[in-house]
């Protein structure tokens, strides 16, 4: 699944990648599972690349114990690759990141929404001990259990819906412990369009309280490094797309919006509020005293 612009989040801060088909006898390349129109999309780059392969050859060795691995069962098609994964991540000697797993169950054993009493069922026995064979292999797990695997004819959308909010609530849980959110808004949002550029600038005078024109004074400074009670002629006369290409050639573009808020916040410098973030990026952390958290 792909990561969030509004979190500023990277393209390798959150990552996807398929298993391969118990049925094939060579290695997918990930796109093949999915079956999409366009095919194979591998060559466009490694933020394409979702294969199984993938994920053991190039990503695992560089996977640390600052990584969290998330590996997802399905009752509904349980894939025994699964369990590859789990023992090449338990057998990582140094840096083991967090490993948890997922396990989705269908509790009736129906494909269709049904009411009353439950109903074993063989998909749901084989899940299960794939489950137990992966459990003690990882740091937790997270059973999931299903009423039912479809709200539509051939198609497990419930299964899929509910992976969905789980892996919604890991990420925003994961964005907001990194410090990407603060009073419930997220805060790392990248100055790439005309339209972020005044969103940012919304941000800093509803958490800060400052009126709009002190607002964009704060993500000026953020951008352009000054510390002048008001904007200079020469930055005032520029465009938005000169301020954006300015953020673009920063070493941390997504530093801007938290930057411009210690700075309409607590009336430092823009080199004091660069350190206080690489002391701390957690912003709540700098400004909201921790008596009152």
């Amino acid at each position: 699944f792909q990561p969030f612009p509004t979190f500023g989040a990277s393209l390798t801060e959150m990552r996807g990648f398929i298993l391969d088909s118990e049925s094939e006898t060579n290695a997918g390349n990930g796109w093949n599972i999915l079956g999409n129109k366009q095919g194979d999309l591998s060559s466009l780059g490694t933020a394409y690349r979702i294969s199984q392969s993938e994920f053991l050859n190039q990503v695992l060795p560089t996977i640390t114990n600052v990584d969290t691995v998330f590996l997802i069962s399905d009752s509904h098609n349980p894939n025994t690759n699964l369990l590859t994964i789990a023992k090449a991540l338990n057998e990582k000697k140094e840096d083991k990141p967090f490993v948890g797993l997922i396990s989705l169950q269908n509790s009736n054993g129906t494909s269709k929404p049904i009411f009353g009493q439950q109903e074993s069922s063989k998909v749901a026995s084989v899940s299960d001990d794939l489950s137990k064979q992966i459990a003690p292999l990882v740091n937790k797990t997270l059973l999931v259990s299903l009423p039912f695997s479809h709200l539509l004819p051939h198609t497990p959308s419930f299964i899929e819906i509910s992976l969905k909010y789980i892996l919604n609530a890991i990420s925003t849980g994961a964005f907001i412990q990194q410090g990407k959110v603060f009073q419930n808004r997220m805060i790392d949002v990248g100055l790439t369009n005309n339209k972020l550029f005044y969103r940012a600038i919304g941000i800093v005078k509803m958490l800060s309280g400052v009126t709009m024109e002190q607002a964009k004074l704060c993500v000026l400074r953020a951008i352009y490094d000054f510390d002048l009670d008001s904007t200079p002629q020469e930055i005032e006369q520029k465009s938005v797309s000169d301020h954006l290409q300015k953020v673009d050639s920063k070493p941390s573009p997504a530093n801007i919006v938290p930057i411009s808020l210690i700075l309409a916040s607590q009336k430092g410098t823009v080199s004091e509020a660069i350190l206080a973030l690489k002391k701390d990026p957690i912003i709540r952390n700098i400004l909201v005293p921790k008596n009152t958290n």
